[in-house]
């Protein structure tokens, strides 16, 4: 099945391509070493562990960059074998990246107390937290002067 691209040419998509043997056994063996792995992880599934936003945030943030990453290679093949089925898989991706953001913010501790504004000494939070550049440039002797005392 090899269809033609826009221009006449041969157009070669990830779904087009024919693998041989070698490489569907390769694919085979991956699979089965996952396999493996996720039965082997059973045993240690009843095993409590202390609570750790670090470590949801770094597996929500992988599968986040792996999603968007999928996204694009089902777009980019898209574009040039123009199925819509292709097209509804790279949205399908797209939707689920979107939801894991939201999952993401969703547990506490993940974002700041009091929406990450900080309210020094009754100032406005914009101007803390966005200093324009000439009060930034003044901003770094002021602070040095208060240390020593002056």
């Amino acid at each position: 099945m090899k269809k033609t691209a826009l221009s006449g040419t041969l157009a070669y998509t990830l779904f087009t391509l024919e693998s041989n043997p070698s490489q569907r056994r390769f694919a085979f063996i991956i699979g089965a070493i996952i396999a493996l792995a996720s039965l082997a992880s059973l045993p240690f599934a009843h095993i409590r562990v202390p609570n750790n936003n670090a470590f949801l945030s770094a597996i929500c943030s992988s599968v986040i960059c792996f999603e968007f990453s999928t996204v694009f290679v089902l777009y980019s093949q898209f574009k040039v074998s123009r199925s819509p089925s292709i097209l509804i898989l790279a949205g399908g991706y797209f939707y689920s990246a979107c939801m894991t953001i939201l999952y993401l913010f969703s547990f506490p501790g993940i974002l700041p107390p009091n929406g990450g504004s900080s309210n020094v000494r009754g100032q406005k939070a914009s101007s803390v937290s966005t200093p324009h550049p000439p009060q930034a440039a003044q901003a770094a002797p002021r602070s040095r002067l208060q240390q020593n005392g002056r």
